[in-house]
């Protein structure tokens, strides 16, 4: 009765253990990916602003 109790913690710990670094794991992926696209769209944001100035410049001369 002792050992199918103390089984029973040490499955539920290490199942919870897991579980928590599948989380984390899937975390960080995401993360990098919010980033990525927040970089991305920045990229995007100046290529747009360079070409209005270069646009606004033609216009000026």
């Amino acid at each position: 009765m002792n050992r199918q109790i103390l089984a029973a913690a040490i499955l539920s710990l290490f199942s919870l253990a897991f579980s928590q670094a599948g989380f984390a794991e899937e975390s960080s992926l995401m993360t990098n990916r919010m980033v990525d696209a927040n970089q991305q769209a920045i990229e995007h944001q100046q290529e747009l602003s360079a070409s209005a100035a270069q646009a606004g410049a033609r216009s000026d001369s």
